[in-house]
């Protein structure tokens, strides 16, 4: 992937790289996060859905991790509903975790990376921010570790065509990554299945 084109067929940047099946880790998730079973979905309620404090749990700031560390090509797909928005994040599993302060809260810091749409849409790392003027509810992302590439693409209706939102220029990992995500009030976040986006290729 040499040239980076404002829109393409989604198949022509999927063939570059593995569809990882992501599933959030519920032992990281916000206090008031409702994971779902298939742990694909989560939500920000306004109840407290676990008393549990362990280490890897965010305690201040609505955030998740997912379980699969990522490595070399991957792609993934999340749709989001709701009127505050959602941040979607690549972190080292080493982000802070028991703060309220910026050390805890994707893009805030050197440990993380976030795309956020909804309320505000914008690009944060290290709490240096690049605005977004775009607005999609579907978001595709594409990583290349090894090579120090990380994308943020808006996905069409369809599923068949994605359109560059954000390059992240000079990416560099120093520790694993996983992917997260930030939910604001009332949101619901959805990682899409290569399957389910097949099908809606189909419809």
């Amino acid at each position: 992937m040499s040239k980076v084109a404002a829109k393409v067929r989604k198949g022509e940047v999927i063939k570059y790289c593995n569809w990882i099946d992501l599933t959030v880790d519920a032992d990281t998730a916000y206090s008031k996060f409702k994971v779902y079973e298939d742990q694909k979905t989560v939500m920000l309620t306004d109840e407290t859905q676990t008393d549990d404090v362990s280490s890897k749990r965010f305690l201040y700031v609505p955030q998740v991790l997912c379980n699969q560390p990522l490595s070399g090509k991957k792609y993934w797909e999340v749709e989001w509903e709701g009127p505050k928005g959602a941040g979607i994040a690549v972190s080292y599993a080493s982000i802070a975790k028991n703060t309220a302060g910026d050390e805890c809260r994707f893009g805030c810091n050197c440990k993380s990376w976030r795309f956020q749409d909804g309320v505000h849409r914008d690009f944060l790392y290290n709490d240096l921010k690049t605005i977004i003027s775009s607005h999609f509810n579907v978001i595709g992302v594409f990583i290349d570790v090894e090579e120090g590439i990380l994308r943020f693409y808006s996905i069409t209706p369809d599923r068949e065509e994605m359109k560059l939102l954000y390059d992240v220029p000079s990416f560099h990992a120093t520790e694993d990554l996983y992917a997260g995500f930030w939910l604001g009030e009332g949101t619901k976040l959805t990682i899409a299945s290569q399957r389910v986006a097949k099908s809606c290729q189909r419809t």
